[in-house]
């Protein structure tokens, strides 16, 4: 799971983790990256929650051999950064690890007013130029945990396709 410092990957992260209760643990920024294990209707995952400062940024690449699949959050209500955040995807989506892997963008801060919606983030993205054939855009919100239920299921639904896939997913699936 990649994006821009601030964007709530580690919020996304815990929620996925530990629930759609209520999470209010304050969260500091990630320095690196943490490696979590979880579980998904039944899919095992392990998920890399990577850093999104700029220094951290170039040891994404670390990460991409054997990925199966893409997290990148983007603050769906920090218009300003849009441009970085979409120079950012690109970059890894050139990158010949990660040609054939399932994209999920997942639009956060939907409970901030005049939060980009999934059509304004996927042309601000520049979607259709990405390499990859799978992509999706998922509006979400880490505060309350709006649609975070359904973040996975573009992966899920690449598997079921797949099933005999044996690579990992950067949200790294373990077992297929």
């Amino acid at each position: 799971m990649v994006g821009l410092d601030s964007s709530g990957k580690t919020f996304i992260a815990n929620r996925l983790i530990y629930g759609n209760e209520k999470y209010v643990r304050p969260v500091l920024p990630t320095k690196g990256y943490t490696v979590y294990q979880m579980v998904y209707k039944g899919q095992s995952y392990t998920l890399w929650d990577c850093g999104g400062s700029k220094r951290f940024r170039d040891l994404w690449r670390n990460h991409y051999a054997g990925t199966y699949g893409l997290i990148f959050v983007v603050d769906a209500s920090d218009r300003c950064r849009m441009d970085e955040a979409r120079d950012v995807l690109h970059t890894i989506a050139m990158d010949r690890e990660m040609e054939d892997v399932v994209v999920v963008v997942l639009a956060n801060k939907q409970d901030v007013p005049n939060a980009m919606k999934a059509k304004e983030i996927e042309f601000a993205l520049d979607m259709n130029r990405l390499n990859q054939q799978h992509w999706h855009i998922q509006e979400v919100c880490a505060m309350n945990g709006y649609k975070l239920d359904d973040c996975l299921l573009p992966f899920r639904l690449k598997l079921k396709a797949k099933p005999t896939l044996s690579r990992s997913i950067y949200a790294k699936i373990d077992n297929y």
